[in-house]
């Protein structure tokens, strides 16, 4: 959908201009790292009540984080939000008076949760597009099931920790042009160098503490010892890789093809031999490598 389509046919039906700039400006956040330090709390009987819109910050799992609600409506930016369903609402909105197309989110409840010392509602579950629509056309508020969560102050506190942790390393690795990427059943991660694979490393990726079961102190402090092992590797391996380049640099031209060939020849021995010990070698040669390729090209 074109947003200056849907911008108009707001206007025409009465949302006020101030309200559609402030959804073009408000983003939709992530409720996961809430949901990590949040415990949900039981009930016998589900809440059900009005929930004010301005209170709902998220789409859950649907939306896309930092991505203004206004664009998850015109499905600009996101593969998350169902087409068909926005395309749907639209033609009802067409039709109906702003009213009688807001008066539908006052009776069929969408799913919601509320995190409580924080105080705001994400989608949870059921309900993003209608949540989505409510607010866009600036329906007051939205009829729901509430479930609800308190924050853990000892999870947050490791939570915390691991923040700190995760944006010191990843200075780490902007520094030495490593990025991360895909892990392996949580506990190996394919790192990149100037976004050329280096091998799977012993190492926790972030994304596996996306759990809040893994979110423990001794988790993060195996995860330090990772981090340290890993830059003593990287550390060797950047040794190696000048060296290689010192050594190509002082072979004649007419040698340097054979010579990578033998260093290639060797690069499977140093992977393997040693139990792993000479693995810095073999890193700091496709490292060597990537540099070389990058230049040339």
């Amino acid at each position: 959908m074109m947003k200056d389509v849907l911008y108009q046919t707001l206007l025409e039906k009465g949302v006020p201009d101030s309200h559609i700039n402030k959804m073009r400006e408000t983003l939709n956040i992530s409720k996961e790292p809430y949901q990590i330090y949040y415990d949900e709390i039981s009930e016998d009987k589900k809440t059900y009540r009005h929930v004010p819109l301005s209170k709902v910050k998220s789409l859950g799992f649907r939306g896309t984080s930092g991505l203004s609600w206004f664009d998850h409506a015109c499905y600009n930016g996101t593969d998350n939000i169902d087409i068909g369903r926005c395309n749907k609402a639209y033609k009802h909105l067409k039709k109906q008076s702003l009213e009688e197309f807001q008066a539908y989110y006052k009776r069929s409840a969408v799913k919601l949760i509320h995190f409580e010392d924080a105080d705001f509602y994400a989608v949870y579950g059921d309900g993003t597009h209608r949540t989505l629509w409510a607010k866009v056309t600036g329906a007051p508020t939205i009829y729901a099931a509430i479930t609800k969560a308190t924050k853990n102050d000892e999870r947050y506190q490791t939570y915390r920790r691991f923040k700190t942790m995760e944006k010191e390393f990843n200075a780490y690795l902007k520094g030495h042009k490593l990025d991360w990427g895909e892990d392996y059943d949580g506990k190996f991660t394919d790192i990149a160098y100037q976004g050329k694979s280096i091998g799977y490393q012993i190492l926790y990726s972030p994304h596996s503490f996306s759990s809040k079961y893994r979110f423990t102190n001794q988790r993060l402090d195996d995860w330090k010892l990772q981090q340290e092992q890993f830059k003593a590797d990287i550390s060797k391996a950047l040794q190696s890789k000048k060296k290689f380049q010192i050594i190509m640099r002082l072979t004649p031209q007419k040698l340097k093809s054979k010579l990578l060939s033998f260093f290639d020849y060797r690069r499977d021995q140093w992977m393997f031999s040693d139990e792993g010990k000479l693995k810095f070698k073999q890193i700091g040669f496709d490292m060597f490598c990537i540099d070389q390729k990058n230049t040339t090209s």
